[in-house]
């Protein structure tokens, strides 16, 4: 994304062949600093999500993720085993110095204990960080063990006004059933994941986020809200407080692009086999329409 948000318009990437954008509701968008104790579950966002954008710029970049020809950025896989083997085999094909980061949502669907095993271990094989639904499978179930506990954050979507209340609700009802597919060790291994990442690739620092630059689960990079010049201007600044050329993120599903030109050639979004309804790596956008996912592919030379 470009340094001058209030001079673009968000457009989809090219490759992606989604939708135009959605129509905007009338509904505000939440503000993220809003406290989390008055949301219903699955609307929250936690408090520990949260983050400055500042840490970025004061982030060295591990090894693994420094001086990259190539990066894949994989968010949204939500279990799906075919679209994951799918992403394996193109990674596979690259060539110079690459990377794989997952970067959050990459267990959702995968309820079966096995597959939720297998999943998470080709995953961690690469550099994967904590989404929304790692961070409340790694977190103490509410008491009781479902949904609506006093800090109970649901799903930890922090879905904004405009999406429905059966949704959320049913993204609470998926939350509280994959919980029975993690092991203790399993939990474990999601919590010491972190949650924002940053990588360069050829001369290009790029943040790694789930949400947006504040918050795990943030919207602040949702179509629905760049097409507000007022929230444009916002995510400017986040650019220069975090000090880099581009984030990746993945949370609100559906693709966005606004990238200065010299990088826009050298990112792509590349098609993955898939049968369901949501825009990520694992499940495509709009149902009968869109029928694979997508994933990010930047490219340093």
């Amino acid at each position: 994304m470009s340094d001058r948000m209030s001079d673009l318009t968000p457009e989809l990437l090219a490759e992606s062949r989604a939708e135009p954008f959605l129509d905007l509701m009338a509904d505000p968008m939440p503000d993220p600093r809003a406290d989390p104790r008055h949301a219903p579950p699955g609307r929250s966002c936690p408090l520990h999500y949260r983050y400055r954008p500042e840490g970025f710029a004061r982030a060295e970049v591990a090894p693994a993720l420094r001086g990259l020809d190539v990066l894949y950025v994989v968010g949204g896989l939500y279990g799906n085993e075919l679209a994951l083997h799918q992403v394996l085999r193109l990674f596979e094909r690259e060539r110079g110095r690459r990377a794989l980061v997952f970067n959050g949502d990459f267990h959702w669907f995968d309820v079966d204990s096995a597959v939720f095993a297998r999943v998470q271990r080709e995953v961690l094989a690469h550099a994967a960080q904590r989404g929304n639904v790692e961070t409340e499978l790694a977190a103490t179930p509410p008491e009781g063990g479902a949904a609506g506990g006093a800090a109970d954050a649901g799903c930890g979507c922090a879905y904004p006004a405009w999406v429905g209340d059966a949704v959320v609700e049913r993204s609470n009802r998926i939350l509280t059933r994959l919980r029975g597919a993690a092991s203790a060790q399993q939990r474990a291994e999601l919590a010491a994941l972190p949650t924002w990442q940053v990588a360069s690739v050829g001369p290009w620092r790029i943040g790694l986020v789930h949400g947006d630059a504040e918050s795990l689960a943030g919207w602040g990079f949702a179509q629905e809200h760049l097409r507000k010049a007022a929230r444009r201007d916002e995510a400017s600044g986040w650019f220069a407080r975090a000090g880099v050329q581009a984030f990746a993120c993945s949370h609100t599903c559906l693709p966005v692009s606004a990238l200065p030109r010299r990088l826009a050639r050298r990112q792509r979004c590349v098609r993955v086999v898939s049968r369901a309804h949501r825009q990520g790596a694992g499940v495509p956008g709009r149902p009968g329409r869109a029928r694979h996912g997508l994933i990010v592919v930047i490219r340093g030379r």
